[in-house]
């Protein structure tokens, strides 16, 4: 695999090569072309109009691949997802049964009486990963350069840790905060933090360390969208901040504290660290996450708390 990878560079220049005009840059940021269709192309890079007398072949013509990933980030290895999983799943099990987590039960249910089983609450289809950039097919802002960057493209499909520092759950999503390093921050998108953050709060953003929005969403509420996650930690950390943190509970993993309509913050005692790849992900595509999906179904009945 690794030989395939090293290889993918020159073929590019020599197909380049070949080409009477240069290809557009943008293709150059494709996560991966495969070389299949590439006779239906024009010197351009566009695909060939077909002749209407001859629609067997247009209907064999493969659609383009989008040039731009759904987000770029990185992505927790199979068996690290489980572990994790295990972990923070069993983190909610005592969560639900805490006497202070009770009395703000109607936070999450509506009702002061309701129990809440936040396993079931929660859900998230998408693999663990601690997303860099948010490119929607290069629909967003900043998406193509963001792709273009040395540092991006030198970075794909190699292996880091992440350090997960802290967990927090919300009536909206249940997360987990991921604590930067020096050489991580240089894939973290200046302004990222900021991004879709309502102008009450900016202040109290623009005020936190550069990279407090790193986080892995572990789970979401029902028509809650992952995003939120990035929201919540932040909120969270303004709050924080401002000294607002009220009733604190010590538990195994370190000091739970409550911040208000129904937000919950665990600073861990230890760091929870996890080994990843940086990749990019569209939904088209299945990640090297999925790869281990079954294994990790059957490894879940052995699960062990970290």
């Amino acid at each position: 695999q690794e030989a395939v990878k090293e290889a993918e560079p020159k073929k590019e220049e020599e197909s380049a090569k070949e080409a009477e005009s240069k290809p557009a840059a943008v293709n150059e940021a494709k996560p991966k072309e495969s070389d299949e269709g590439e006779e239906t192309k024009t010197e351009g890079g566009e695909d060939k109009v077909q002749p209407e007398a001859d629609p067997p072949k247009a209907a064999e013509t493969k659609p383009k691949e989008p040039e731009l990933p759904l987000f770029f980030g990185w992505f927790l290895l199979p068996e690290e997802e489980e572990r994790i999983k295990c972990a923070t799943m069993d983190f909610l099990k005592t969560l639900d049964t805490l006497e202070a987590f009770k009395e703000h039960i109607s936070e999450f249910t509506g009702e002061a009486e309701k129990a809440v089983d936040l396993e079931q609450y929660f859900q998230n289809p998408l693999p663990l990963h601690c997303t860099t950039k948010f490119c929607d097919y290069g629909k967003t802002e900043g998406a193509k350069a963001y792709a273009e960057l040395q540092v991006v493209k030198e970075s794909l499909a190699k292996s880091d840790e992440l350090s997960v520092t802290a967990l927090i759950v919300t009536p909206r999503t249940f997360g987990a905060r991921v604590a930067l390093t020096e050489t991580q921050m240089k894939l973290w998108p200046e302004g990222a933090d900021k991004e879709g953050v309502a102008p009450t709060l900016l202040p109290s953003v623009e005020a936190l360390p550069a990279g407090s929005r790193a986080h892995v969403t572990l789970g979401c509420a029902a028509g809650v969208e992952a995003v939120q996650t990035g929201l919540d930690l932040l909120e969270i950390l303004a709050l924080q901040k401002e000294g607002k943190e009220g009733t604190q509970v010590e538990m195994d993993l370190g000091t739970l504290s409550y911040l208000s309509e129904g937000r919950w913050f665990l600073t861990l005692r230890e760091p929870i660290t996890a080994d990843t790849n940086f990749s990019s992900f569209s939904e088209d595509k299945p990640t090297t996450s999925d790869q281990g999906k079954k294994d990790g179904e059957k490894k879940k009945k052995k699960c062990t708390i970290l």
